[in-house]
């Protein structure tokens, strides 16, 4: 994700940080060096492999960083600055030097050569390689614009003409998963809260959890985001139900629609007689009622008279009638 540098907003680091970010692309996650480089943070341990040798680094905390980056060509307002954002990137104080790995490759077009450009998803200049570097590092942003920073440690004028250089990061699949359970709700996640439970407190309290316990969170996220994905399967399958129904032919289906609704419209009717003769005040009460409320009741009570006498009022009398109708009015 790329977006234009706010001039009132500048980087502030007090103490310098590796000014390194190097593309990788055979590693599987992004990684920063230093703290300084986050906007949101959540602590976390992991590990990290490599495919070079026996390399095992510790993991720390996991978030969002933005880097200030320079544009090689100003865009049409003039600007010569912008920002990269990047999600779940994993903090590891031991690394050599940042690491952008191949999450970056999926939000931006990437032309790999010296002083190469990146380009955003809509096609716009989003930065480029540094070419006074023998790796592919971004064209950072200086101060005040981006922050204050290390000697880098890639400088093509200090490099070995005989050394290899090889960045990796390796972040298993079960650490992801991991990670993925308890990470902090996303924007989509608490609208589905929202939606189905009025909020992470609530739902937390519903499943016997407590909002208050670290370990009864983690354990809520990753019921949460069960449920969620059980939600979604049922969506998709809906969907394909819906597809293939829309592949039959139209004249079949109004055929068939028809004959559904006058079978529907029998049953009813016999529900209703048989209601009737079972409990005469079982339908007394129905004209208190708008339509959308009588089936709304019968889904939940079956008939106006049951619902009425479970909430202990009379069906032949207006004024608890009218009390009844308020609580169905409250309780949809």
């Amino acid at each position: 994700m790329t977006a234009p540098l706010n001039p009132s907003i500048l980087m502030t680091t007090e103490t310098p940080i590796s000014p390194d970010w190097v593309f990788s692309n055979s590693s599987n996650v992004s990684v920063a060096k230093d703290r300084g480089w986050f906007s949101s943070y959540t602590p976390f341990t992991s590990r990290l492999g490599s495919l070079v040798g026996n390399v095992d680094t510790a993991v720390v905390g996991i978030g969002s960083v933005e880097i200030p980056v320079k544009l090689r060509n100003r865009r049409r307002n003039g600007q010569t600055h912008s920002t990269i954002r990047l999600d779940e990137v994993l903090h590891a104080p031991t690394s050599l030097c940042n690491i952008l790995g191949r999450d970056f490759m999926s939000q931006y077009d990437i032309d790999v050569r010296v002083g190469g450009a990146i380009k955003d998803s809509e096609g716009r200049s989003a930065g480029y390689f540094d070419e006074d570097k023998v790796l592919f590092c971004l064209k950072l942003s200086g101060p005040p614009v981006g922050p204050t920073t290390t000697p880098s440690l890639f400088l093509r004028a200090n490099a070995n003409s005989g050394r290899v250089m090889y960045i990796n990061a390796l972040w298993a699949d079960a650490e992801r998963a991991r990670w993925r359970a308890v990470k902090p709700y996303t924007d989509a996640e608490k609208v589905w809260l929202k939606q189905n439970y009025k909020d992470e407190y609530h739902f937390l309290q519903q499943h016997g959890l407590s909002i208050y316990k670290d370990e009864d969170r983690e354990d809520g996220r990753a019921m949460a985001r069960s449920l969620m994905a059980a939600d979604d399967e049922v969506a998709e399958n809906s969907k394909g139900v819906s597809d293939e129904s829309n592949d039959d032919d139209d004249d079949d289906d109004d055929e068939e629609e028809e004959e559904e609704e006058e079978e529907e419209e029998g049953d009813d009717a016999d529900t209703f007689l048989a209601e009737l003769e079972a409990d005469p005040t079982s339908h007394v009460a129905d004209y208190h009622f708008s339509e959308k409320q009588l089936i709304w009741i019968k889904k939940h009570y079956k008939h106006s008279g049951n619902f009425l006498l479970s909430h202990g009022l009379k069906p032949f009398d207006d004024e608890d009638c009218r009390e009844g109708r308020a609580i169905v009015e409250a309780m949809m």
